[in-house]
């Protein structure tokens, strides 16, 4: 089965799984550290920043993907390893908001 939602490119089961496996890897250089961004908008203006945490166990959450068989680190772990299943990927709020993370994930 297809879905096409709001604003989302068409993705089919096995592109998901490959969207998340391979989101996973690129999550793996940053998971479980923190960076430091620091930033300015204008030359004259003081600098700011954002301090952000990339858990492991947040992986599963910034998909929208809450799964009824495996805990948040045992999701991400079965995305790097390639074996998470399309049965461990259920819409935490809706499939479109689901959909539309995923497919700008990677």
């Amino acid at each position: 089965m297809r879905y096409k939602g709001q604003n989302t490119q068409i993705i089919t089961p096995k592109e998901l799984i490959d969207i998340l496996c391979k989101s996973a890897k690129m999550y793996s250089e940053y998971a479980d550290t923190t960076l430091l961004f620091v930033f300015r908008e204008k030359k004259s203006d003081a600098y700011d920043y954002y301090e952000v945490r990339y858990g492991s166990n947040n992986f599963m959450h910034l998909a929208g993907i809450k799964s009824k068989n495996l805990s948040a680190i045992e999701f991400y772990k079965a995305c790097l390893d390639g074996t998470v299943k399309k049965e461990d990927c259920n819409p935490r709020r809706d499939a479109s908001t689901m959909y539309a993370k995923v497919s700008i994930m990677a």
